[in-house]
């Protein structure tokens, strides 16, 4: 290899080298235009009036809520569950603070899948309670989202562990406890 060659072979290295630290520092953007990136897709938000639905005293209480409601069913069921946790904790019927973390519908449609962030009553709370709260978000659900057959409840993603109430499988919306309704 001769002298010019190795010039030639480095300076086309060192090119290469100079747009591929400026590639990997963000420094050179390239973006394939016909991928459409998250932040520019539009979406459809509305405003939709909510009746959240609540077991207390013995009987069914309502409130209505107007919330933003979106194209995605996971999205409007996570927004819909955490407006019921806070109307009870603002209630003094719940007194732990709880957060949905996330909420996915299957690809069927038909199920939801619903990840809080902790259980959301004291290790004391009877079973009668839990059963009420559960029923509560799944009437709320019911009356609102038409389109879901079940909920599946989960903790931190994982499944929900309970000496009481079974939630190795996903509850379906109509609920168990059919006087209340």
């Amino acid at each position: 290899m001769n002298t010019r060659s190795l010039i030639i072979t480095c300076s086309i290295c060192l090119i290469a080298g100079l747009i591929f630290f400026a590639y990997m520092q963000e420094i050179i953007i390239i973006r394939r235009p016909l991928l459409m990136t998250e932040s520019r897709r539009t979406t459809s938000v509305s405003k939709k009036e909510v009746l959240l639905s609540f077991w207390h005293n013995n009987k069914w209480h309502h409130e209505k809520k107007e919330l933003l409601w979106h194209e995605n069913t996971g999205t409007n069921v996570q927004n819909l569950i955490n407006n019921l946790l806070t109307l009870l904790e603002e209630e003094h019927i719940k007194h732990k603070k709880v957060l949905v973390q996330s909420a996915l519908v299957a690809p069927s449609g038909r199920t939801a899948y619903v990840s809080f962030d902790r259980a959301p009553w004291a290790k004391e709370a009877t079973t009668h309670n839990k059963w009420l709260f559960i029923e509560s978000i799944l009437k709320t659900v019911r009356d609102t989202v038409n389109e879901l057959d079940a909920i599946h409840f989960l903790i931190d993603h994982k499944t929900w562990e309970d000496q009481h109430l079974d939630f190795s499988k996903a509850w379906p919306t109509n609920g168990f406890y059919k006087q209340l309704q």
